[in-house]
């Protein structure tokens, strides 16, 4: 439906960048899987968690990113001069920081499940991805880590236990926030979120800024409601960042758009209803059968799961930015070992049945 896609060059990028690069990468992981490979990817990104968290705590100390800075980015001077703090230690964006870090909590905690790493590793795995989740300085990246540990022991625990669990939880929580000024500034800086006041910091990020930025969008596809304005709409024919500018290259009236911080809001634009349509589909089958291979392992589907609903979260809290790769490869993995244990659990009654018609057969002779 965009002009700015009949070309072959265009169209190769798009099928590269969604589908090769993006939601294949799910087929690759599930294909690739072996347990042997799964224990080197729990060390490697082990020594990854360490380096990060390394140079996390640097930016947050120097309140600049070192590596940006080399690189000639700007952003690392930008979160200096914020009075809300954002870390982004080896990212473009403090939000993919803290994402990466809810990974690793989800993976330590299947880590020590499984017993994949030892104690002490398993310790400073939660340690570290704790600190990401507190100093990347992103409201989303605390709501996500809760949601995300709220789906793990409602999926995988009796209702006693999640809510013995959760009651744990909730009352350390109201601890820390009257005891450590810390968490109470954390918190109470999360909450603004889910209100109708806004900041000109957090502009756009609010309640009121969410429901502004939707209708706009919406109201961009008003002759086009089905398909959308097409592809690039936003950057080519909007202007987006055109002149260096960021949103201030845009249209006034398209400002409040800011750079369509939601998958869903971009898909509107670009996509129309049948695109959000696909979207949700595919995520609600791909959820949907993860959970159904809980039947098999628990454990195993409900990563797959609680990662999907992770990402879907993000995606349309703050955009997907640079969390695909890492989280489709991640869904993949679970959902192998998901269905590895589906087809040892049916080799397992065909032999029970085989083994009964045997039985069966020689009482009868």
């Amino acid at each position: 439906m965009s002009p700015h896609a009949h070309n072959i060059v265009t169209i190769i990028g798009l099928i590269i960048g969604d589908l090769l690069t993006k939601y294949y990468v799910i087929a690759y992981a599930f294909l690739m899987f072996t347990d042997s490979w799964f224990r080197l990817m729990s060390r490697t990104l082990y020594v990854c968690l360490l380096v990060l968290t390394f140079f996390g705590i640097l930016n947050l100390l120097t309140k600049d990113s070192i590596v940006l800075t080399m690189m000639g980015n700007t952003f690392g001077e930008k979160i200096a001069s914020l009075d809300r703090m954002r870390v982004v230690a080896l990212f473009n964006y403090p939000f993919d920081y803290g994402y990466m870090c809810v990974m690793s909590l989800l993976i330590t905690i299947y880590n020590q499940k499984r017993k994949l790493l030892t104690n002490n590793a398993i310790l400073i795995s939660y340690i570290c991805s704790g600190i990401g989740i507190v100093i990347c300085g992103c409201r989303t990246i605390f709501v996500l880590a809760g949601i995300c540990l709220l789906l793990y022991y409602m999926i995988n625990y009796s209702v006693f236990k999640a809510l013995r669990a959760i009651s744990i939880c909730v009352i350390m929580g109201i601890g820390a926030y009257f005891m450590i000024p810390s968490v109470k500034d954390k918190v109470d800086t999360t909450l603004t979120a889910f209100t109708f006041e806004e900041t000109e910091e957090d502009s756009g990020s609010s309640l009121v800024g969410r429901i502004l930025q939707y209708d706009t969008a919406i109201n961009y596809i008003q002759e086009h409601k089905i398909f959308g304005r097409g592809y690039r709409f936003f950057q080519k024919d909007l202007g987006y960042d055109k002149n260096g500018n960021g949103m201030f290259d845009l249209p006034t009236e398209a400002r409040p758009l800011l750079g369509l911080e939601g998958a869903i809001m971009k898909l509107i634009l670009e996509n129309g209803y049948f695109g959000v349509i696909c979207y949700l589909l595919f995520y609600i089958i791909m959820i949907r059968y993860s959970l159904k291979l809980c039947r098999y392992s628990k454990l195993d589907g409900s990563m797959a799961a609680i990662i999907l609903t992770a990402y879907l979260l993000y995606g349309n809290m703050t955009g997907e930015l640079s969390s695909s790769i890492i989280t489709f490869i991640l869904s993949g993995i679970f959902l192998k070992k998901s269905d590895i244990c589906r087809i040892e659990y049916l080799k397992r009654c065909r032999n029970l049945e085989e083994h009964q018609s045997s039985n069966g057969s020689l009482q009868i002779a």
